[in-house]
C-alpha cells in the first residue's frame, strides 16, 4: 500500500446523513444507575475515528443531554501523533500538528461539546497559547507500561469525580 502517501486535502463521510445514533447505545447510556455519566474521548485521530461518531445527525445533541462531563484527550503529544496519521492529517488541511490546534479544532467543530481537554505532561508548556481560556488538565498519557496506564486510569476517574 501507499501508507498515507497522498496528501489529503478535505475528509467527506460518505452516507453519514442517513445515520443515526444506536438505540441500543443510548439504552446503555441512560440505564447507568449512578445518574449522568462521563463521557471521554479517547486520544484518537479526530478525522478518521472521533469525526465519523461525532457527526452521525443527533449524536451530540444525544451524548451531551445523558452527559455530566466531556473529557477529551489529545492525541498530539509534542507535535507528533502517538500512533496513526492525525498529525500528517492536521497539517495536510492547514493546521499545526500541536494539542492547542487539536483543541481549538475540536472546540470549533464541536462548540459547548467538551468540558474538560487532557493534554500530555510535554505539552504543559503551551497552555498558554490557546486564544481562550479552557479547562485543560495535564498528565503523563502516554500509557507504555502498566503503572502507567493504571495510574492514568486513576487520574481520569478523579478528574471525573468533581463536578465540571
Amino acid at each position: 500500500g501507499r501508507r498515507c502517501e497522498p496528501a489529503l486535502r478535505d475528509v467527506v463521510y460518505e452516507g453519514i446523513e442517513g445515520a443515526s445514533p444506536s438505540p441500543s447505545m443510548l439504552a446503555a447510556l441512560d440505564t447507568c444507575i449512578d445518574g449522568p455519566v462521563d463521557v471521554v474521548l479517547g486520544p484518537s485521530n479526530p478525522f478518521l475515528s472521533l469525526c465519523p461518531i461525532l457527526d452521525i445527525p443527533g449524536m451530540l445533541s444525544e451524548l451531551r443531554k445523558r452527559a455530566r462531563r466531556v473529557v477529551a484527550i489529545s492525541p498530539i503529544i509534542g507535535g507528533r501523533a502517538l500512533k496513526g496519521p492525525a498529525a500528517k492529517i492536521m497539517i495536510e488541511l492547514g493546521l499545526p500538528a500541536s494539542a492547542p490546534a487539536w483543541t481549538q479544532w475540536v472546540k470549533q467543530r464541536y462548540p459547548g461539546f467538551v468540558d474538560t481537554w487532557v493534554w500530555d505532561e510535554m505539552d504543559r508548556g503551551l497552555i498558554a497559547t490557546l486564544s481562550e481560556p479552557h479547562d485543560v488538565r495535564v498528565t503523563d498519557t502516554v500509557m507504555s507500561k502498566p503503572g502507567v496506564s493504571a495510574a492514568f486510569a486513576q487520574w481520569l476517574l478523579e478528574v471525573c469525580s468533581v463536578a465540571p
